[in-house]
């Protein structure tokens, strides 16, 4: 059964905050989403050959190559900020500093 703390901790891990109210309407849909899963170890899978991805392609990609981009200085001029040549964007991930 899941508890209101196992709630609360992985929204901490997903850096969410909810209300008391929300905290009991997320307990009730785990129940059903791990209800769902239980039901999904009934299925008889032993003739089954495991797969990793649905289809059997091999070497899609093109190759790497490097190529000159004339409109590179288009691309910094409509850029909000530019850094030595570079597209400067804002930090989006937390010290582990105190």
């Amino acid at each position: 059964m899941v508890q209101e703390q196992e709630v609360l901790k992985v929204a901490e891990l997903s850096k969410l905050a909810f209300d008391a109210n929300e905290v009991a309407g997320f307990i009730e849909d785990f129940k059903e989403i791990l209800d769902m899963l239980d039901s999904l170890e009934e299925v008889d899978t032993s003739n089954v050959k495991p797969t990793y991805h649905g289809n059997h392609l091999m070497n899609v990609y093109r190759e790497d190559k490097a190529i000159k981009n004339e409109h590179y200085q288009q691309l910094l001029n409509n850029a909000p900020m530019v850094q030595d040549g570079y597209i400067k964007v804002p930090a989006i991930l937390e010290s582990q500093e105190a």
